[in-house]
């Protein structure tokens, strides 16, 4: 048979977004908030790490490097590496790393170098189920550098 002229051809398979599954690091000085925070991303189908300190993210991040898409920090913790400083130390490494920063303080903490914006960058604590998917979602749905679309594993 022939295809009439008219007929959708796909473009190359360049055209077409590669999709996969997203990795996000959690890093927070307080153990509850950590559990509560991985439990509802792996039930969004997210692939999780985390870490108690930034000196720990650091050293995920060197084990882990080049498959963690999005940090999800607190901005103030102990331990002389708080949650703007772990986040300009990665952005140097992977400038399309994707962060979140999050905290039970005011966004007038003063964001040295990140400007805080509540729903886009910003999640203030304590957050919902709901808090988290909306801004995950606005974070990943921008596309990273090489095209690749990230979802998480339920979404496809």
């Amino acid at each position: 048979e022939s295809v009439p002229e008219d007929a959708s051809v796909p473009g190359p398979a360049a055209a077409v977004p590669l999709v996969r599954e997203a990795t996000i690091l959690i890093v927070d000085d307080e153990a509850m908030i950590r559990t509560v925070a991985k439990r509802m991303l792996v039930g969004q189908g997210y692939r999780v790490l985390d870490a108690g300190s930034g000196v720990e993210a650091l050293q995920l991040w060197a084990t882990h490097q080049g498959t963690i898409d999005l940090l999800l920090t607190d901005l103030v913790m102990p331990g002389g590496i708080d949650g703007r400083s772990l986040a300009a130390q990665l952005l140097a490494k992977d400038p399309k790393l994707r962060v979140i920063f999050s905290s039970g303080y005011s966004t007038d903490l003063g964001s040295e170098g990140f400007e805080l914006i509540p729903g886009v960058n910003f999640l203030p604590k304590p957050y919902s189920v709901e808090g988290l998917r909306v801004i995950l979602r606005k974070q990943f749905a921008r596309r990273a550098l090489d095209g690749t679309m990230l979802t998480p594993r339920d979404s496809r």
